[in-house]
């Protein structure tokens, strides 16, 4: 048996979460792997792994576990692999996960990273704001759900929404990451990066690697989205709380805002319902509405709410980054 602390073993579980499924995608993608000194998962978009000192070896199912280690009440618990069981034993209580022992994962075509080179400081801060342009299709592969990832500059956009941020990326070459798999580097604190030829890893001080599968592909110039200008307006503030009200019905897709004198109306619409809320505001100017992502409004509106309006656009220029929008006609409802 070995003795671990029940927290830290979970806290690295979480953090190599984003590798795994809940049902397989590829074969044991919905487990945590354990070996070499390691726990790793893969998804075939998305591979991440970490030191841990659990020093054995085998495939274990990844919710049962992480459901079970955060009800555990013990600081300290036991854990000890015997054929096809994972077992985890605290105080007058035991569990029994199903393990498989030989280890399918083709975690091994993903290739190791090399030279790495530090991380700009403002990458992940890049990422958070154009990733609230990306399709959410989880259909076939298309540009839209991709993050752009050049030399100069990370981009996004979904035919409708349009954002860029300026930066020295460091890459060496245009490239295109999936959404599901780059956004999961935001909150990771990651300070270094490496490219393979298929992929694009990400690293920080605890030692946790999140690897990207990246695509070689044209991506559409949105430079003239750029130099769109308007006539200059602002967003109302203190709209966060309906904003995250309406977002419990998006399915992870974009909110309405809708904009008039003296009125501000969120929607929040999904397969399960739908969400309406109208709050008074100090707004004059004319009335329009558009579509962004829940996250992406809180996150524009508490830095920078100062915007221009085109006759079918509503731009932000944050100086570093801008975000582009088109405009759509604010419905006829109750005041």
């Amino acid at each position: 048996m070995i003795r671990v602390n029940r927290a830290e073993l979970l806290q690295k579980l979480e953090l190599v979460q984003p590798g795994t499924t809940p049902v397989d995608v590829i074969e044991q993608s919905s487990c945590f792997i354990f070996k070499d000194g390691k726990v790793l998962s893969y998804n075939d978009e998305t591979a991440c792994s970490i030191p841990c000192d659990l020093k054995l070896e085998g495939a274990v199912q990844a919710k049962p576990l992480l459901d079970l280690l955060q009800e555990l009440p013990e600081d300290e618990v036991e854990i000890e692999a015997k054929e096809t069981k994972f077992i985890v034993t605290g105080k007058r209580r035991k569990a029994s996960i199903r393990m498989e022992a030989e280890i399918t994962l083709a975690i091994a075509t993903v290739e190791p990273p090399k030279g790495w080179k530090p991380l700009h400081e403002e990458f992940a801060d890049a990422i958070n704001i154009v990733k609230g342009c990306t399709g959410k299709s989880q259909g076939e592969f298309s540009t839209i759900t991709c993050v752009h990832i050049t030399p100069n500059w990370v981009e996004a956009c979904d035919t409708i929404k349009f954002s860029r941020y300026r930066l020295k990326t460091g890459v060496t070459e245009n490239m295109l990451v999936q959404h599901s798999s780059i956004k999961n580097i935001v909150a990771m604190g990651m300070t270094k990066f490496s490219e393979t030829e298929s992929w694009l890893h990400f690293k920080n001080a605890m030692g946790l690697v999140i690897s990207c599968r990246r695509y070689v592909e044209d991506f559409p110039d949105c430079n003239d989205l750029c130099k769109i200008t308007g006539e200059p307006t602002s967003l109302p503030k203190g709209l966060a709380s309906a904003t995250k009200r309406a977002q419990i019905f998006t399915d992870d897709g974009d909110v309405l805002v809708e904009l008039r004198p003296g009125k501000a109306r969120i929607k929040g619409m999904g397969a399960m319902g739908q969400y309406s809320e109208l709050k008074d505001i100090k707004f004059s100017g004319k009335p329009f509405a558009f579509l962004i992502s829940p996250e992406l409004f809180i996150e524009l509106t508490e830095r920078h709410n100062e915007c221009e309006l085109s006759e079918n656009h509503l731009k932000i220029n944050g100086g570093r980054w801008c975000y582009v929008t088109c405009l759509g006609q604010v419905e006829e409802g109750d005041e």
